[in-house]
């Protein structure tokens, strides 16, 4: 997908808590190219030049790497969160 629909698809699933700029996404971007996590390229669309990208081999790898810690760690962050809305002070 392309710079803007990354951009609105964070906004979308951070449910309006986090509304990153576009330059935050695009650094994040080249961050993740340099990297070699995502491999981008430019295409024309409706007239307009856009920068395509999609995870590469070595991006799905550490996208499946890090939903599994996320599973792993989602138990404890859901009984922080409730601990800490029950008014109980977690260290």
């Amino acid at each position: 997908m392309h710079g803007y629909r990354v951009n609105h698809a964070i906004k979308e699933a951070c449910q309006g808590c986090c509304e990153p700029t576009e330059a935050m996404v695009y650094s994040t971007m080249k961050e993740l190219m340099d990297g070699g996590y995502v491999h981008c390229r430019m295409e024309e669309h409706r007239g307009r030049q856009r920068r395509t990208c999609w995870l590469t081999p070595t991006g799905e790898e550490s996208l499946r790497t890090a939903g599994r810690l996320g599973r792993k760690m989602l138990p404890k962050i859901e009984e922080t969160f409730e601990l800490t809305l029950n008014g109980v002070v977690v260290r």
